[in-house]
């Protein structure tokens, strides 16, 4: 019997460690199939998809970088787009000092645009030699053959105006190479114009660039200077954690190339 009673203590006292060791490893199993990825890697966790459309609340996001948004993880990095959010920008209102000079470079344009219209058709088409002559053009006819009707006739003094005429058809003469002169410099003073115009609309987009451009780098963002437009790399936690009252200000779109000019460096 002690030889038996021996033989029992002898065999628990191997038994039982073995069955603490296993017992210890089950647990670790166990904690570990019920364990949440989120809880090992807490970068992976990622909002629901509830928790994300109601802070996109705060934004004016193109549909694209919604959709992005969505389906992408907390973690995830993009490359987002920021521009003004008055897709008009800049108007004359954001011009200051510089609108009024604007205003009158705009409506000079538009009288440009109009005499070089006229200019163009009346010097390389055949309308000012006919009309040189004058009611004879649908009376007697030009000395080619060609013959106008009344109604015709009318109709293109009623385009181009009689005081225009007067200025290249002088005592039934057609200078015509005065309305050749006169339609080139045209061309040259309007694209004068609007490279004076393009100064001060550069001028005021590079200010709201750079002011942009400092705002967010103040808020530790990674973010390019563009021309019209910010480049910015972040993560979606990041950028959907974003202050509103900045986020209110601005249109993000997903990186696409969707304006050549944000693809230009702003010292370009």
């Amino acid at each position: 019997m002690k030889k038996v009673l021996v033989l029992f203590i002898s065999l628990m006292l191997f038994a039982l460690p073995m069955m603490f060791l296993a017992s210890c490893t089950d647990g670790d199993t166990t904690d570990g199939e019920n364990s949440h990825p989120d809880e090992e890697n807490p970068q992976e966790s990622s909002l629901t998809e509830d928790e994300v459309m109601e802070r996109l609340t705060k934004f004016d996001a193109s549909p694209m970088l919604e959709e992005a948004l969505i389906s992408a993880k907390d973690s995830d990095m993009l490359e987002i787009v920021i521009e003004p959010r008055n897709s008009g920008f800049p108007e004359i209102s954001d011009l200051g000092a510089d609108a009024e000079q604007y205003t009158e470079y705009q409506l000079e344009l538009y009288g440009l645009y109009y005499v070089e219209d006229l200019l163009n058709e009346l010097a390389y088409s055949s309308d000012g030699e006919y009309l040189a002559y004058g009611e004879k053009i649908y009376t007697e006819g030009a000395a080619d053959g060609k013959k106008w009707t009344k109604e015709l006739y009318e109709e293109k003094l009623r385009y181009y105006g009689e005081d225009f005429l007067s200025e290249y058809i002088v005592n039934g003469v057609f200078l015509k190479d005065k309305a050749i002169s006169d339609y080139e410099e045209a061309l040259e003073k309007k694209s004068m114009i609007s490279k004076a115009m393009s100064n001060i609309t550069y001028s005021v987009v590079l200010a709201w660039t750079s002011s942009a451009l400092e705002l967010f780098t103040s808020e530790g963002y990674d973010v390019v200077g563009r021309i019209r437009s910010l480049r910015l790399t972040v993560s979606r936690i990041d950028f959907l954690n974003m202050n509103a009252e900045i986020a209110s200000d601005y249109y993000f779109y997903l990186d696409g190339g969707i304006d050549p000019d944000a693809d230009r460096p702003i010292d370009d």
